[in-house]
């Protein structure tokens, strides 16, 4: 960062870490860039620099503007007016009112999410177990095209987590698109999968999906069999009775009472 900028008054300081900050010389002030939105729109536009540099520090360059620093300016600019929304959202958290801190919250969770698609898709891939799942759920708030694909690859992880948090986020998507893979999950190795695809499979409202969820009522997993009856009682076509009926007789009182529920919820 020794000397000036050539014509103009800012340059970028960026890492191979993807840390990113803009310096006003004239001012003397380092100013980061903290959201991804921002140094996405930096990566872009690297070829509206005149000049990169290498600093003594390993890893480190400046980047420099030959005429202005109209593009710093912007993106600082940017980068603050979300800092400005995000500061404000953290306070909330603090509220002494629980719904505030919960609007807070949610309100927290969608604004980072939206930041960076491709960040959170990439996430869903690799990376540490519990950071993985967070993405996944991150992406319950993503409307794109490219989120679909991404979670259904997440229902083959070798990871029954990994596929748990897929099956759930899948489910309250709904899209039709996803029916098929999440019935396959009925058969998945792990109840935990079995159950969630189940619960999921509910959301739908299909009635194409009664033979697969009534089949399971005749189970031996008890957890499975309560959650396709309710499952059944969801998606309320009067093509479950018949399944539910029967589950009346079974010698488990949790499975008579869940299909009794689940008959009160069919149409008439």
């Amino acid at each position: 960062m020794n000397g000036d900028p050539i014509g103009g008054s800012g340059c970028f300081l960026y890492t191979r870490a993807g840390y990113l900050y803009y310096y006003f010389v004239h001012e003397r002030e380092l100013q980061p860039l903290l959201l991804s939105a921002a140094r996405d729109r930096f990566r872009q536009n690297r070829r509206r620099f005149g000049l990169v540099r290498q600093t003594g520090v390993p890893g480190v360059r400046v980047a420099v503007f030959r005429r202005n620093c109209s593009l710093g300016a912007v993106l600082v600019r940017e980068d603050a007016m979300q800092s400005e929304r995000w500061q404000a959202l953290k306070k909330m958290l603090q509220d002494e009112d629980p719904q505030v801190r919960e609007a807070a919250a949610q309100a927290l969770e969608r604004l980072e999410t939206l930041l960076s698609v491709e960040e959170v898709i990439a996430a869903m891939g690799e990376g540490p177990r519990g950071r993985r799942i967070q993405a996944i759920f991150a992406a319950e708030q993503i409307d794109s095209v490219k989120v679909l694909p991404a979670l259904l690859a997440q229902l083959e992880d070798p990871d029954e987590d990994i596929r748990v948090a897929a099956v759930q986020v899948l489910g309250r998507k709904k899209h039709p698109k996803t029916l098929g893979e999440l019935v396959k999950r009925l058969k998945d190795p792990s109840p935990s999968v079995r159950f969630y695809a189940a619960e999921a499979l509910g959301e739908f409202g299909d009635k194409r999906l009664v033979p697969y969820l009534a089949q399971l009522l005749k189970g031996r997993d008890l957890n499975l069999a309560c959650c396709a009856a309710m499952a059944l009682g969801r998606i309320a076509a009067g093509e479950a009775q018949p399944a539910l009926m029967a589950a009346l007789g079974d010698e488990r009182p949790e499975l008579r009472a869940a299909a009794a529920r689940a008959l009160g919820m069919l149409r008439l």
